[in-house]
């Protein structure tokens, strides 16, 4: 996943919400269908690998964090 941190992400939507917080919004909720997805009687299972680059101009961070 790749994640715009860039002062544009500041501007609101026509909901009044931003550009941010909506895309943390798609992200979580990615995120939760992955977990349930893979939520079995015995526990979660392994079937996923997820990282996340984040950037802002010239400068970008990652994550990498497995789903159980």
């Amino acid at each position: 996943m790749v994640m715009d941190q860039s002062t544009s992400m500041n501007q609101r939507l026509q909901g009044g919400q931003s550009k941010a917080a909506f895309l943390s919004d798609v992200l979580n909720k990615t995120l939760y269908t992955i977990i349930t997805n893979c939520s079995k009687a015995d526990g979660v299972r392994d079937y996923f690998h997820v990282g996340v680059v984040a950037y802002s101009g010239r400068t970008r961070a990652t994550v990498f964090r497995r789903v159980e």
